[in-house]
């Protein structure tokens, strides 16, 4: 059995590397498609969203920025603690790497959270079905 070196150890797995960088912009994006069918089918007079719970276009449109605001702030404290653990790892020839994901993904995820808060805005202070075109 061998055992790996101490330097090797330091190492952040390439999973939250990557988990850092694409989460948030994934939330987001996720909440841009979601959000279009939303306003689109729950504003339509024939159809309407059939979906237990509220069925409010409004409502659901807070309530998806709202968790998928979460999911882009658990991205940011990924990327936080990945930039936090990637100063650890000075002299190694993967820093650069490294540092440079964790940076990335410190400074897309606070923006994607905020875009996706800010996403939630306007359905609190305008009625959305109004300015849908059907």
């Amino acid at each position: 059995m061998s055992q790996q070196p101490d330097s090797m150890s330091n190492r952040i797995s390439n999973w939250r590397l990557w988990t850092g960088v694409l989460l948030a912009p994934a939330a987001w994006v996720l909440m841009e498609l979601i959000g279009y069918y939303i306003a689109a089918r729950g504003c339509d007079d024939g159809g309407g969203i059939h979906a237990p719970g509220p069925t409010h276009p409004a409502t659901l449109t807070v309530g998806l920025s709202v968790i998928l605001t979460g999911v882009a702030a658990a991205a940011l404290v990924i990327a936080l603690g990945n930039w936090k653990h990637s100063h650890r790892s000075k002299g190694q020839p993967w820093e650069g790497r490294e540092r440079f994901m964790a940076k990335t993904g410190v400074i897309g995820s606070a923006l994607f959270v905020v875009a996706t808060l800010l996403f939630g805005v306007p359905a609190l202070v305008l009625d959305v079905c109004q300015h849908v075109r059907v």
